[in-house]
């Protein structure tokens, strides 16, 4: 099985992010009516809408979860990386459109970073808050509560 979790706007294929997984049933796995199948799933590799040179690394950022979340206003991520890079960190509503920036720069590393996403004048909904680095790609999802 091939299973896809995507966020953005379809319609013009532009994705905010995109995990894929391949679930495979396990060898000599048999299935007696009403038991369920023994599966392992695994990130897919190659994917078509994967961005190039965007490859999980170890260590190169660490982005908190955000707090408060839910948040009824505003809410604050610590974006960290190891290595001196450009990133943008961008805030985008559940069509995939972008609804604020809160960086777009240079970070310098080792140094923690707090961004705040104020919410408050956003109507209440699901929100990707998506960071890109050269080295890196992330992505935390707010809900705004009214």
């Amino acid at each position: 099985y091939d299973v896809r979790f995507k966020l953005g706007d379809f319609a013009s294929r532009r994705f905010i992010t995109f995990e894929r997984y391949e679930m495979v049933r396990e060898a000599g796995a048999e299935v007696a009516t009403g038991e369920e199948a023994a599966f392992t799933v695994e990130p897919f590799e190659g994917d078509l809408f994967a961005e190039a040179g965007l490859s999980p690394r170890e260590d190169t950022h660490e982005l908190s979860m955000p707090s408060p979340n839910p948040a009824d206003g505003a809410t604050a991520f610590v974006l960290q990386v190891s290595e001196a890079q450009r990133v943008t960190v961008t805030v985008h509503d559940a069509l995939g459109r972008e609804v604020a920036r809160l960086h777009d720069g240079s970070l310098a590393a080792g140094t923690p970073h707090r961004l705040v996403f104020d919410g408050s004048s956003f109507p209440a909904g699901v929100y990707a808050v998506r960071a890109v680095g050269e080295a890196f790609s992330d992505t935390r999802v707010v809900t705004l509560a009214r």
